[in-house]
């Protein structure tokens, strides 16, 4: 992300942005949109506090580092700021509610109301981020996952049923840590595959055998979306 906030000064010459000083949430989102959306709602001396400290906790800086920690998809991320699709069919969010799949009481003191999300349960909810591809409604578009148009592309067409909450979250009762590639169950869920090696000596020329080796590696992915994606 550093490199991302170093890079409206140092490669984009039309970003407007001439030094730090010039930092505006707007100039960020076309990474935070999905890394950390709330970064929108930052005033500009907030948006230039949050690149100073990337840069900061990119050099090693400890301190800045827990402090942009705190930045991350929270739980308000997806049971509030992402529980709207379809603004126009469904409204607006309500900033004082957490959606989820019903609707009723919440336990929180500040959020008390539930608020039913029409889409929380199924595979475009979290296409919102993990998407189709290039992020084009930014001046300075990027290429970003592509994970979703996988599934909608290739794992429907295929006959595929699932969604995404059903691998990431359902099953194995995996609940809200939403493992991925970094959890070893996932791992061989997602993946079959074997190694055949077969080692013997190959006569390059008389008196010259060179020791070889003939590997095949064979690799299904079982994943409803292609491997390695994000």
């Amino acid at each position: 992300m550093a490199g991302t906030v170093e890079s409206l000064w140092k490669e984009f010459k039309y970003s407007g942005v001439k030094s730090i000083n010039d930092i505006t949430a707007d100039k960020l989102m076309f990474c935070m949109k999905c890394h950390a959306p709330q970064v929108q709602y930052l005033e500009p001396s907030g948006a230039k506090e949050l690149a100073e400290l990337l840069i900061k906790a990119r050099n090693g800086d400890e301190e800045a580092w827990k402090k942009v920690e705190q930045v991350n998809i929270n739980c308000l991320i997806c049971h509030q700021e992402k529980a709207i699709v379809h603004k126009w069919l469904d409204g607006d969010i309500d900033r004082n509610a957490i959606y989820g799949k019903k609707e009723g009481a919440h336990f929180d003191a500040k959020y008390k109301v539930l608020k039913k999300s029409p889409v929380i349960g199924s595979a475009v909810f979290c296409g919102q981020c993990h998407g189709t591809g290039p992020n084009f409604e930014f001046p300075e578009p990027s290429q970003c996952a592509t994970a979703y148009g996988s599934y909608l592309h290739a794992y429907i067409p295929s006959g595929g049923t699932k969604v995404c909450q059903d691998c990431h979250m359902r099953e194995d009762n995996l609940g809200h840590k939403i493992p991925a590639y970094r959890d070893e169950r996932m791992v061989k869920k997602a993946l079959d595959y074997s190694v055949e090696a077969m080692g013997y000596y190959y006569l390059h020329k008389p008196g010259d055998l060179r020791p070889t080796v003939r590997v095949v590696v064979k690799m299904k992915n079982k994943a409803g979306h292609r491997i390695p994606d994000g």
